[in-house]
């Protein structure tokens, strides 16, 4: 599903690929959870511009590793996994915007 995370500084794209700056504090992304690992902790992992990076709890990600493309800017703080992952349970249509899903109902 995707879900809203914060945007920190202004994304500023290189000029050869279109030069826009985005001024929105936050964006919508596809987000998704890796399985928990042996401790049984889950990472977040957000997908922009085709390319997946895990997204620390309250860490940041510098815009330039999802795509070479942007020149400044960083996707976080990054939630916490707890917050985000049990809500990524399939449902139909990721609820249609009406409410969240939780454990496969919205």
């Amino acid at each position: 599903g995707s879900r809203c995370i914060e945007r920190d500084g202004e994304w500023q794209r290189a000029a050869g690929a279109g030069g826009e700056a985005t001024e929105d504090r936050a964006g919508c992304f596809q987000v998704a959870c890796s399985s928990p690992g042996v401790a049984g902790e889950q990472t977040l992992e957000v997908t922009i511009a085709g390319s997946t990076r895990t997204c620390p709890p309250h860490g940041f990600v510098e815009a330039a590793e999802f795509s070479p493309d942007y020149v400044s800017g960083r996707l976080g703080p990054c939630p916490q996994p707890e917050a985000v992952c049990p809500f990524l349970q399939p449902c139909q249509n990721d609820c249609s915007g009406r409410g969240v899903c939780f454990q496969g109902q919205c």
